[in-house]
């Protein structure tokens, strides 16, 4: 089938919708899956993007052709960021990085992930007791991302790092905002107004300090690791080794460093914010969660914090976390382009065409799921890793590009809600539902305020 039989967004029909996909891209978005299309094309003059909407087309793309759909050109907005990185890089560097990168992510470093973990833990509930006694409300969403870089830091980078991490987070903030659906648009507009003129448009300079001065302090701690100054994390020690060997080159490292910076700790952050947000107003999940914990503890199980990302150990919280994952998946939008024209299930794809996938559309569509706007934890009860075998729930990817961290993100959520859940009660107290900011990364507009209260032994 031909795009033009499609229906969807074609000419004056793209232009059209163009101010409702900046004020509100998901909601619009959200709108044009309603009807029920499997695909749905964007296109004005050359240039046309898919939105798919369909597990099994979804499937041969992320999985059985996924080498005729790299992430290319669909990615250049964040390249001055991520350049050549492993999130970026497809076919041969890919599997490259893969095979260099992946062994700082085995499971036999996740009893001392853990033990990281629970110490920056201990430093956050210094910081919950604080609200709990003057009775402040915290932004979780905010302080998460906090507690989620320091243990980036300490596990991939060095445990002996000095830095501010508020300071670098309102950096990436930055970046990630000029990158973002509505800043790719802004940035649009703007370069073909200046183009009727004959000028050139150039990022703005908050953009360019922020890229600048992360790209300072990459590179300065990395020297530090290289010089011995500093004891490396295992993807710094890695990735020392492998200059060392000549097998990488810095542009290289400051790729990789700068990769797991974008995606190393604010995806897991927002992940853990939409998580609480649903906990909280869920009532009786945190109570259930709580005797779960209990009951492991009783048993002797939390002696072995490293088998928590395999054994069904806290096979509910797993399924909570899992269900907020759906619910509010904090990629919830990536993209391919097509290299060469393919048919797939009937439908034709030109090449040089872009393709969109949203997991959070995918996971409220009524066809794929029951009740799909509900929060039950119960529909992933008995399901092994149904992020890797079912592909209509791809919270982290599919396919061989799947992220490559999902096992530490899932262990990390699940040890910090270990912690967390049976000493404090997270009480909600903003817009119920928030309104959903879709950046680069699902965040809440006006972040997740709560009430903290000391939970009663």
């Amino acid at each position: 089938m031909n795009i033009h039989e499609l229906p969807g967004y074609k000419g004056t029909g793209f232009l059209k919708i163009l101010p409702q996909l900046y004020k509100n891209p998901l909601s619009t978005l959200q709108k044009t899956v309603s009807t029920g299309e499997r695909v749905i094309p964007f296109s004005f003059g050359k240039y046309i993007l898919f939105l798919i909407n369909d597990p099994s087309i979804i499937q041969h793309i992320l999985k059985t052709n996924y080498r005729n759909y790299p992430r290319g050109k669909a990615l250049e907005g964040i390249y001055p960021l991520l350049g050549k990185g492993i999130f970026t890089s497809d076919h041969e560097l890919w599997s490259r990085q893969q095979k260099n990168i992946t062994p700082a992510f085995h499971t036999k470093y996740f009893t001392r992930f853990g033990e990281i973990i629970d110490e920056e833990c201990e430093n956050f509930k210094s910081e919950l007791e604080g609200y709990c006694k003057n009775l402040k409300e915290i932004d979780l969403q905010e302080r998460f991302k906090v507690l989620m870089l320091k243990i980036l830091v300490k596990e991939m980078f060095s445990p002996d790092l000095k830095f501010d991490a508020e300071d670098i987070i309102h950096k990436l903030d930055t970046i990630l905002a000029y990158t973002s659906i509505r800043g790719e648009l802004i940035r649009n507009v703007k370069t073909g107004f200046k183009s009727v003129f004959g000028l050139k448009y150039t990022p703005p300079a908050d953009y360019t300090s922020a890229l600048s001065s992360l790209e300072k302090f990459v590179a300065g701690f990395f020297k530090q690791v290289e010089n011995g100054e500093i004891i490396p994390g295992m993807l710094t020690g890695i990735l020392r080794d492998l200059k060392n060997a000549g097998e990488v080159d810095d542009i290289q490292i400051r790729d990789e460093i700068m990769t797991f910076l974008f995606a190393g700790f604010d995806t897991v952050a927002e992940g853990l914010s939409w998580t609480q947000y649903l906990i909280s107003t869920n009532p009786g999940t945190d109570e259930k969660i709580i005797v779960e914990l209990t009951e492991r503890n009783l048993e002797g199980q939390e002696s072995s914090p490293s088998s928590l990302h395999m054994a069904p150990e806290t096979p509910y919280l797993r399924c909570v976390i899992s269900e907020a994952l759906r619910l509010y998946p904090p990629a919830w939008a990536f993209y391919r382009i097509v290299i060469e024209d393919e048919e797939i299930d009937g439908l034709f794809f030109p090449k040089k065409s872009y393709l969109m996938i949203s997991p959070c559309l995918l996971h409220r569509t009524p066809k794929f799921w029951d009740q799909p706007d509900s929060f039950n934890p119960t529909r992933f009860e008995g399901e092994d890793q149904p992020e890797v075998n079912n592909f209509s729930y791809i919270p982290f990817g599919q396919g061989p590009h799947i992220c490559t961290g999902r096992r530490l993100a899932m262990f990390e959520m699940l040890r910090i809600f270990s912690v967390l859940t049976p000493e404090y009660k997270f009480i909600y107290t903003g817009d119920n539902p928030p309104e959903v900011d879709p950046g680069i990364i699902m965040k809440a507009k006006n972040g997740l305020r709560f009430k903290v209260e000391k939970r009663i032994k």
